[in-house]
């Protein structure tokens, strides 16, 4: 055993693998971040200050979808979704579909996601998005709509804590 699993669970892996996968993105990350004087770094702050600030009023009023007929492996269906992000700029989001096969319990086991794209405004903060769920397997599968603060300078879905389901 020792012989065979040495190699693929070794110090040496596990070092060169953290290296790779961690240490050197967080470095590149810290470089960006810390370019010209920090200006980055503090324009990436003020931006989750202004959206953690507004995200309270960030909700998902009404999801539809075309539930009419059965859908085939390899086609799709379009969803479309009324979102009220208040004083946050649809440029500060991504509004994503959320969508898998579910089990028993009517949850989604092997979650996917999809972008939606903005399709125009109602005012007073209301938006319009449209995005296709594909149909890539059989079975009974679900969907959901979910809103993520976006910004090039974050490197992670979570970087801010911030997200809104329906």
């Amino acid at each position: 055993s020792l012989k065979l699993l040495s190699p693929t669970f070794s110090t040496n892996r596990m070092l060169w693998e953290y290296t790779e996968d961690y240490y050197l993105p967080a470095a590149r990350y810290f470089s960006e971040l810390s370019a010209t004087g920090m200006e980055r770094a503090r324009e990436l702050s003020a931006w989750k200050q202004k959206v953690e600030a507004s995200w309270g009023a960030v909700r998902i009023d009404d999801v539809e979808a075309e539930h009419q007929r059965t859908h085939h492996v390899g086609e799709g269906f379009e969803v479309t979704a009324t979102v009220h992000l208040g004083a946050i700029s649809p440029d500060d989001v991504r509004v994503e579909i959320y969508y898998g096969p579910l089990d028993p319990q009517q949850h989604i086991t092997t979650p996917r996601t999809e972008p939606m794209t903005h399709n125009g405004s109602g005012g007073s903060g209301t938006h319009f998005y449209r995005g296709r769920v594909p149909c890539e397997r059989s079975g009974i599968q679900g969907y959901t709509v979910r809103v993520l603060p976006s910004h090039p300078g974050c490197k992670s879905l979570f970087c801010t804590g911030l997200m809104t389901w329906r």
